[in-house]
């Protein structure tokens, strides 16, 4: 975890550094701040001074910036040399590239091929960089990751980035099966040139129509964000997903009948969302679910028969929305069924039942559902 225990340059060093921050010394734009080429009077090293040119918002961002590329380790990103809070803000990297004799393999949070003699970095693990209050940072500052052709996993959550992915850094990792958004802030659509990258295996992040030119998929997990409005259609071209999973996020509307293509879902988790209209007729069509989780809801209607049909079921969590009538006794001849969550809802429990279970629950949830007498 980066602390801001680094070198901390005075304001003086930093302008004599870069003679006043003269525009002639400015090399590029960051996010919230202009760059400058400098020169430190007292070993000659060439840095980069990044100026902050936003008060308030501006100097969280780029203290968050600070937070995540202070612990980052690539040949692509210059390191970190230091740090000046007086005045505005400022904070210093060092401008000099990784040499080629550098062990970028031995760092931490840097995966390498296992093959002999290669030194290709196939895995950046990036989550949780942060500190324990972090502040949100603008999604610019994984430019230099695209440059990393030769990555296949690429994980950066839990770091409260927010803004759009740029579309031609994320068309440039060609290589990528494992990409990992989970809570963040990210915005807009899967960028136009995500086609190009045929063999993704998992996104985690962002939902629009163009997830449908994803067709490799076979986890998609969007836990744990702010994503809106309809499930698309599209979500039906998905044929090799395994596991679909937007927990805790606002989307709204129908479960999409397109979802019933998914024959191969095994674990569907829709939780805690803002999804009405009933439980589709025929959902039982996704017979090798070994859990369906659609607590949290607004689904109404009965609970569909075709449930029945799903003989691998071994989690059923329709708890907390406006389902109505009465439970089915069917539920309690599905022998794969391990847990049943049912309660808050309209249904009503028939006292007059005679049920002999045929499986072997480990928890049962049928608050308000209106029992009389003994459980069977």
């Amino acid at each position: 975890m980066f602390s801001l225990l680094h070198y901390g340059f005075s304001y003086k060093e930093l302008k004599l550094a870069t003679k006043g921050f003269n525009s002639t010394r400015i090399i590029g734009h960051g996010a919230f701040g202009t760059v400058y080429k400098g020169i430190l009077s007292d070993t000659g090293g060439i840095v980069a001074v990044k100026r902050c040119s936003h008060n308030g918002q501006g100097k969280a961002e780029f203290l968050s910036e600070l937070s995540i590329i202070g612990t980052l380790r690539h040949r692509n990103l210059v390191r970190l040399q230091g740090w000046c809070h007086e005045r505005d803000g400022f904070f210093s990297y060092g401008l000099e590239d990784w040499n080629s004799t550098s062990d970028c393999c031995s760092w931490d949070r840097v995966i390498c091929d296992s093959r002999p003699n290669s030194r290709a970095v196939i895995a950046l693990y990036l989550d949780s960089l942060q500190s324990p209050e972090p502040v949100v940072v603008s999604s610019s500052v994984l430019a230099p990751l695209f440059g990393i052709k030769s990555l296949m996993m690429l994980i950066l959550s839990s770091n409260h980035i927010q803004g759009q992915i740029a579309g031609e850094g994320i068309a440039n990792l060609g290589n990528l099966v494992h990409l990992d958004l989970m809570q963040n802030n990210f915005t807009g659509s899967i960028p136009p040139q995500a086609p190009p990258i045929s063999r993704l295996e998992l996104l985690t992040g962002v939902l629009k129509p163009e997830v449908g030119y994803l067709q490799k998929l076979r986890i998609l997990k969007l836990d744990d964000n702010f994503i809106g409005g309809n499930i698309p259609m599209e979500i039906g071209n998905l044929t090799k997903i395994q596991e679909l999973s937007l927990r805790n996020n606002h989307f709204s509307g129908g479960i999409p009948l397109s979802v019933l293509n998914l024959k191969g879902l095994q674990v569907l988790d829709l939780r805690e969302n803002l999804f009405s209209q009933h439980i589709p007729t025929m959902i039982g069509r996704l017979s090798n679910l070994s859990t369906l989780a659609l607590s949290k809801n607004k689904l109404t209607s009965v609970i569909p028969s075709s449930i029945q049909n799903m003989t691998k079921l071994e989690t059923l969590k329709l708890d907390n929305n406006m389902l109505t009538g009465e439970i089915p006794s069917w539920l309690f001849n599905m022998k794969a069924l391990k847990n049943l969550f049912l309660g808050k809802n309209a249904l009503k429990w028939n006292n007059n039942a005679k049920i002999v279970p045929r499986c072997m629950l480990s928890a049962l949830s049928l608050q308000s559902c209106g029992l009389l007498g003994p459980i069977p």
